[in-house]
């Protein structure tokens, strides 16, 4: 479904929908209002889980002025990045052998 992908990935960014909504921070570990910033990072195409834990680390330094919300059209593991390096190919000898097996 549209946007389902996107507010998965900014869910597990740590982010979540909260950070979105209030704009002005999320609730910190002491109770209070964490006052960083929100950044919204859209990674059209696709994004690994690598990045995402890359963003995350740097959203989660106490020094780092951002609060990082991802959101993505795809998530890309090994597999789905090696299924799209390799295009589906017409065989036209392998139609006629199906057929001249009578399938």
């Amino acid at each position: 479904p549209p946007g389902g992908r996107g507010a998965a990935a900014a869910a597990a960014a740590g982010g979540g929908m909260g950070a979105m909504a209030g704009g002005g921070g999320t609730a910190g570990a002491a109770g209070g209002l964490d006052k960083k910033k929100v950044m919204l990072v859209y990674y059209i195409g696709g994004v690994t889980f690598m990045e995402i834990a890359a963003l995350r680390y740097l959203s989660n330094l106490p020094d780092f002025p951002y609060r990082i919300v991802i959101c993505t059209t795809k998530l890309v593991n090994g597999g789905t990045f090696l299924e799209s390096l390799f295009a589906e190919i017409e065989n036209p000898l392998k139609e006629e052998r199906a057929m001249a097996q009578g399938g």
